[in-house]
């Protein structure tokens, strides 16, 4: 009986000096992970492309260096295959180069991590990561040409700030819909056009253009063509390089309107609509100027028809 209690009262001693052990470990590691990381986050969504099946968030952790902590979280990822993943230059509307190589995304797990301290071989701090001009791609595993989740980061993040405008008929075409103005953090705008009624494997020219649909006006922005097979156009527009910096909040009160040609023959509208301090004025069929004769909407700088 004294040897069974001994042995009892020795195993329960070691048991506690394991816990202890363990208990110890943990509580150091959290600490030390703790005091690395000072508390600035950043998220940023990763939304799916080309029909994969992958969507999920890219998390900006800021470290006590200053460098940062990004982790890749996304679902749908195959089990085995290992995703390549970067930031990229520029925005998702426009592409742009490799600026900072991430860890591939493990598809078992769905996660990638790497410390960030340079962009482009240039030195950069958490606070000058977060407002980058830059976007995340993640890649198929056999075809990096093919991205299967991407999204805008850093600077190029939507505020969640948005107008709508419509865009109506035009010619008889059948082609309507709407062109969506969001804005960026750094002051940019993300134009959206989508529309129904177009052909598919067509490319149909858009623009913004001054003055209303009535009077007509030359182009001040182009715009992305409308992919026929989606209806859909994203455009970047950048305050800097466009006339009387074009910020998203100039947009808001510009006087100007949208014009969507047609595939073969640019004199000929499909759709239009009034933006900005236009918005709400007579919408026009993109025919008839001021005085009812012939216009087609489509001047140039110089004011003549095109």
């Amino acid at each position: 009986m004294k040897n069974f209690t001994f042995n009892l009262f020795l195993f329960s001693a070691f048991l506690s000096m394991v816990l202890m052990v363990f208990t110890g470990c943990d509580l150091n590691d959290n600490d030390e992970n703790g005091d690395d990381f000072t508390g600035s986050t950043e998220s940023y969504e990763l939304l799916e492309a080309g029909g994969s099946g992958i969507s999920g968030v890219v998390i900006f952790e800021e470290l006590e260096d200053g460098s940062t902590l990004v982790t890749i979280q996304v679902n749908g990822t195959v089990s085995g295959a290992e995703y390549p993943a970067h930031i990229h230059d520029n925005t998702v509307a426009e592409g742009g180069g490799v600026a900072v190589p991430f860890n591939n995304v493990d598809g078992a797990s769905g996660v990638s991590e790497t410390v960030v301290s340079e962009v482009n071989n240039t030195s950069i701090t958490y606070d000058d990561l977060i407002a980058f001009d830059g976007f995340v791609n993640i890649h198929d595993p056999d075809d990096s040409s093919i991205i299967v989740a991407h999204g805008d980061i850093g600077g190029n993040a939507l505020t969640g700030e948005s107008i709508t405008y419509t865009l109506e008929e035009a010619n008889e075409s059948g082609i309507s819909g709407t062109v969506v103005f969001e804005e960026r953090i750094n002051g940019n705008t993300l134009a959206t056009i989508e529309l129904t009624g177009t052909v598919d494997d067509e490319s149909y020219a858009a623009h913004i253009h001054e003055n209303s649909v009535v009077q007509g006006g030359g182009v001040s922005v182009p715009l992305a063509n409308v992919d026929g097979t989606t209806g859909l156009s994203e455009t970047n527009i950048r305050a800097a390089q466009t006339d009387g910096n074009l910020t998203y909040d100039a947009l808001l009160n510009y006087d100007g309107h949208v014009n969507v040609h047609d595939p073969d023959d640019l004199s000929i509208l499909v759709a239009q609509g009034n933006i900005g301090a236009n918005y709400g004025d007579e919408p026009g069929n993109g025919n008839d100027d001021d005085n009812g004769n012939d216009d087609n909407g489509n001047d140039d700088d110089n004011g003549n028809d095109y």
